[in-house]
């Protein structure tokens, strides 16, 4: 009865309880929707008491305040930054950072490809404001002050964050809003949001944006000594003849769904067909080494043979840069890109032109028309032509139902969509492998990153059990179908390899191995080929390279 009492006569106490209450549970729910607690029972009590810490350092202002709406105001903002962090999370596992925001003015036409990864349960943060509003609504006494609770509590709560901060601190050897943390090797944003709430990481970003600009983020130096190794210019094997290049880009093609059935029906039957021929390379285990970038990061890899950037997006970021590129290598090509997007869509438009396309055609309706209108117009030799599909570009929703194919009315709708969807471009891209000749051309399908995240594998895999479906949904991998005149058996490689191989393989078909750039890869034709370049290393190494415009003082010097 005492208590009772005292929370009527002290109402303040009731809306600072409830605060931290809710403001500590939307902390632990963000983190138990992207990833688990560790089991380690110290490092546990440390990573809470930093939750109720940080949660308690906001709240206390209640004792401070007369006006207690700023709490509702504070979070909804918090509200709209964790489900928009939850939504990145399960699109490109990953949370949000100031990179980002150079990315919002090119979601014309496709924010429904963010909301698609929205999710019911994500109402939860907003029921939690809710039950705050409503406690502020029915209690009469809002505008009670108890500055002395202020003045003990905020220390109070300070105090309880430091064991985690200075566990971290001495773990990473770096401090928990230092500048250099941002471009780190150390830095992975969801180890940092779960070490130091998802509130903290908000404040870091926040004071990223407000304190430096894009340009003045910490630059690493590049180990000449390691990269000289990729720059050992080589002799042209022979004079051969130049051979086209049809470079199909598929939008988030995934290995499992190549050469599967449903019902019957082929979903690739085009692709399928491809893989008949004798004069071809097959890897179905493909390693997608896209970041942030998703598709523009397959774009560069597959032209360049660099890997991306580790914090932000390149095309927002180094759009500007010299790259080294698979055309730059074609000097007498007539080099043609095709892309269904507007030019000014992650940057397309500036970025084929500094790979080096001469011709870009842009906003061709649908994969369909596009595939028509280049079969149509297919470049004097030689070639290079790339298409870049887009149909099956999540949500997979706008052509799915120009598909013929026949599902099963109770499979999940994405994947259904999103088979429907790959089955278009399918019938699309049968177009341009009817029409161009194939002894003159070599022929690549790439997928440029996977799609779906863990939790929806899962359940269509469970749907695929539970009907007799045999497909191999649980495979996270991209596909990379070369068919070449060159290639005089076909080659089906069951070892992992990776994106950053399809480059240099491709310099080797085209009969540009004294090209001055070959990329981190090795050559997936040459069976004695070694690695220079772990993968990791090539991504430090890269991103080093692509920061400090590096490959422009070699270009001077060439």
């Amino acid at each position: 009865m005492k208590i009772v009492k005292f929370f009527k006569e002290n109402p303040v106490w009731v809306i600072f309880f409830v605060s931290l209450l809710v403001l500590f549970l939307k902390c632990v729910l963000f983190i138990a929707y992207t990833t688990r607690f560790p089991l380690n029972l110290i490092y546990f009590w440390k990573q809470y008491a930093m939750y109720i810490g940080v949660s308690g350092i906001i709240v206390s202002f209640v004792f401070l305040t007369k006006w207690k709406w700023w709490i509702v105001i504070v979070f909804v903002v918090l509200d709209i930054w964790l489900v928009g962090n939850l939504m990145y999370w399960r699109s490109y596992d990953d949370l949000l950072s100031v990179w980002c925001l150079n990315a919002v003015g090119n979601m014309k036409g496709i924010w429904s490809s963010i909301f698609v990864f929205l999710e019911w349960k994500d109402c939860i943060f907003l029921i939690l404001t809710l039950f705050v509003t409503a406690a502020l609504i029915f209690i009469s006494d809002r505008k009670q002050t108890q500055k002395l609770f202020f003045i003990v509590g905020f220390p109070f709560f300070l105090l309880l964050t430091l064991p985690q901060v200075i566990t971290k601190t001495k773990s990473d050897n770096i401090s928990l809003f230092s500048d250099k943390f941002l471009e780190s090797w150390n830095y992975v944003p969801y180890e940092y949001c779960r070490a130091y709430t998802p509130i903290t990481y908000l404040v870091y970003q926040i004071k990223i944006l407000v304190s430096k600009p894009f340009y003045e983020s910490y630059i690493p130096e590049v180990d000449e000594e390691v990269l000289r190794h990729f720059f050992q210019k080589r002799n042209r094997p022979d004079d051969r003849e130049n051979l086209n290049l049809l470079l199909v880009v598929f939008e988030s093609l995934e290995s499992w769904i190549i050469n599967s059935e449903i019902n019957n029906q082929q979903i690739t039957p085009n692709l399928n067909k491809l893989l008949t021929n004798t004069n071809l390379f097959y890897a179905d285990k493909v390693t997608s080494q896209v970041r942030s970038g998703l598709s523009s990061d397959g774009l560069l890899i597959i032209n360049t043979g660099l890997l991306p950037i580790y914090n932000g997006i390149i095309v927002h970021r180094f759009q500007n840069n010299f790259y080294f590129s698979l055309c730059k290598s074609l000097q007498e090509y007539n080099k043609h890109a095709y892309v269904v997007d507007d030019d000014f869509v992650w940057n397309q438009g500036l970025m084929l032109k500094s790979y080096g396309y001469d011709l870009i055609s842009f906003n061709n309706g649908t994969d369909y028309q596009m595939c028509k209108h280049a079969t149509e117009q297919i470049p004097k030799k030689p070639f290079l032509l790339k298409i870049i599909s887009f149909a099956s570009h999540a949500p997979f929703k706008e052509l799915a139902d120009s598909s013929t194919l026949l599902l099963p009315k109770d499979m999940p709708t994405d994947i259904s969509n999103y088979i429907k969807s790959v089955n278009y471009t399918d019938n699309a891209l049968g177009l341009l492998f009817d029409g161009i000749e194939k002894d003159s051309t070599i022929i690549v399908v790439v997928g440029d990153h996977t799609i779906f995240h863990k939790e929806k594998r899962e359940q269509f895999k469970q749907y695929c059990i539970k009907n007799n479906i045999d497909i191999p949904v649980e495979k996270e991998f991209v596909p990379l179908i070369i068919y070449s005149p060159e290639i005089k058996e076909r080659i089906a490689v069951q070892d992992t390899i990776y994106q950053m191989d399809i480059y240099p393989t491709l310099l080797h078909l085209l009969n540009r191995e004294d090209y001055i750039w070959q990329g981190f890869g090795i050559n997936l034709l040459d069976s004695t080929a070694n690695r220079k370049i772990s993968p990791d290393d090539a991504l430090k190494l890269s991103d080093a390279i692509i920061r400090n415009d590096y490959l422009r003082k070699l270009s001077n010097e060439n």
